[in-house]
């Protein structure tokens, strides 16, 4: 710590301090420390008042307004980098996206403002871009605001290079998930539609069992592939021999059982049947394009990250 000595003449009041040495020269505040206070905040979910508490008890006071400070300082310089991860997410030939809820304190007050406003919602999306170099590389995005995945899915693909095919799209049934304008080969999570069977097996536990152990099988193979690290045409070879079969007897079943009214639409299992049977192409992608994921579970782990800072 160093502290210069200031004194101040009589004759007209000016102040003279003393020069500081070489050693003080400087930022008060290492560029590390914007980094940390947004990791810490952003990343883990650690409260700004948290950690001013924190810093106070070792005696190097940060307060809240500080860490902020730092954390936009921080994140002006990386907005270049951000671009150019976005631009390279989205030359991607697999893209997961999602979204979750979020506060935020200003945007509520904007949207509160509004006389009519279009849309009240705050959200979280997350966007996963996998298969670069290889299949080696995954770039992890995400954005907040008061659009919806499929928005925000948009606004990455504007920087798609024109001459690429569509990317496979993996996300769950809703259809704000999906972008307006722009194609891609879309993906319905496997694990969503489980989750609706899942849900009413106490009501209807013997059909919920066949869908549970149906898919179970096929996530065996999917296990045995990614153990065996085969490569996407092997692993599609291997799902349309032992997983097809499977699945296709479960739908077939459910399908007879629609077409006869032996399952009531409107019940807890008629529901779970349509939304299965009616997204059934897009659930089955991993039968007919090599390297088509089965599940979306890669974004819902991204989510994490976000629901904990919403929480705290």
């Amino acid at each position: 710590i160093h502290e210069m000595e200031r004194l101040r003449c009589d004759a007209c009041n000016t102040l003279f301090t003393a020069p500081a040495p070489e050693e003080a020269k400087g930022d008060k505040y290492d560029p590390t420390v914007g980094v940390m206070t947004g990791l810490l905040r952003y990343g883990s979910g650690m409260p700004s008042y948290r950690l001013e508490r924190l810093q106070a008890s070792v005696g190097v006071p940060l307060p809240a307004a500080v860490q902020w400070e730092q954390t936009v300082r921080t994140v002006e310089h990386l907005e270049v980098v951000k671009e150019h991860m976005m631009h390279l997410g989205a030359q991607a030939p697999l893209i997961h996206n999602d979204d979750t809820t979020m506060r935020i304190a200003g945007v509520r007050k904007e949207i509160e403002a509004e006389k009519k406003p279009g849309r009240t919602g705050i959200f979280t999306s997350g966007i996963v871009c996998e298969g670069l170099e290889e299949g080696q590389v995954s770039i992890r995005i995400l954005l907040t605001g008061r659009n919806h995945a499929g928005e925000n899915l948009g606004r990455v693909l504007d920087r798609r290079a024109k001459g690429l095919p569509p990317p496979l799209q993996m996300c769950d049934g809703l259809e704000h998930n999906e972008p307006s304008e722009h194609a891609t080969k879309l993906c319905h999570c496997n694990v969503h539609a489980r989750r609706q069977f899942v849900d009413i097996r106490t009501s209807f536990p013997e059909e919920c069992r066949k869908v549970v152990e149906a898919l179970g099988k096929v996530y065996e193979v999917e296990a045995q592939c990614r153990k065996q690290k085969v490569g996407p045409e092997e692993r599609l070879r291997r799902h349309q021999e032992q997983s097809g079969p499977v699945i296709e007897a479960m739908r077939q079943e459910f399908q007879e059982r629609m077409d006869q009214k032996k399952i009531e639409p409107n019940s807890g299992l008629g529901r779970a049947v349509k939304y299965m049977l009616g997204r059934w192409s897009t659930l089955t992608m991993f039968l007919k394009v090599p390297g088509a994921p089965l599940d979306n579970n890669e974004t819902e782990r991204l989510l994490k990250n976000a629901i904990l800072h919403r929480k705290n």
